[in-house]
């Protein structure tokens, strides 16, 4: 969805309440967002941290600290899922070639 057509109801209620001088509604609606943002990210910071301890216990079975491409690891995030198959396979976490279910999974 073109982020314009969501945001265009929002932009003309924030550009109504400008044109008549009405900035503490914008600031109450600024100081809201931030909020939200601030929530978001200590939320995605504890999903990160949990998905990484599982990975450690789970799947490397002992600290990520120990691994080559560990930086990669930690900001897992910022590239594909191939990415961070790869550097386990690296590492010899996961074997060369994975068996999922009727499919070979050989990247």
């Amino acid at each position: 969805m073109n982020d314009k057509l969501v945001f265009a109801p929002i932009l003309e209620q924030i550009q109504n309440h400008i044109s008549i001088g009405n900035s503490r509604v914008i600031h109450d609606f600024m100081s809201y967002l931030s909020s939200e943002i601030i929530e978001m990210n200590i939320e995605k910071h504890k999903l990160v941290n949990d998905f990484l301890i599982w990975l450690e216990k789970e799947i490397i079975r002992g600290p990520i600290e120990n691994l080559k491409n560990k930086t990669k690891i930690n900001k897992f995030y910022e590239n594909d899922f191939d990415t961070l198959v790869k550097i386990l396979k690296q590492n010899r976490i996961l074997p060369k070639v994975i068996t999922l279910g009727d499919e070979r999974y050989e990247k």
